[in-house]
């Protein structure tokens, strides 16, 4: 498989699943902003597992382009999803 598809595939696994677990700790601690942080740490270890797994040398704009920014908006849309269906 291309390496463009397997970090757009890891990618929206990711989002989704960080969506739930966003609306998951909203729930419990009731403090959003805490979410952000979340998904930034997330974000940046995936950038460098995924890295070692797939043996991809790019700069940051590659990644950014190919899956952080699918990521955050599969994350807010799950997110909000969830936050409105509860």
């Amino acid at each position: 498989m291309d390496k463009n598809v397997e970090t757009n595939l890891v990618y929206t696994i990711l989002g989704v699943i960080l969506g739930y677990i966003s609306f998951i700790i909203t729930n419990v601690t009731n403090a959003p902003e805490l979410n952000i942080l979340v998904l930034i740490a997330v974000l940046f270890s995936s950038k460098y597992i995924l890295q070692k797994h797939l043996k991809i040398d790019q700069k940051w704009s590659w990644w950014f382009s190919n899956g952080v920014v699918l990521c955050v908006f599969l994350w807010l849309v799950i997110w909000t999803l969830f936050y409105n269906l509860a």
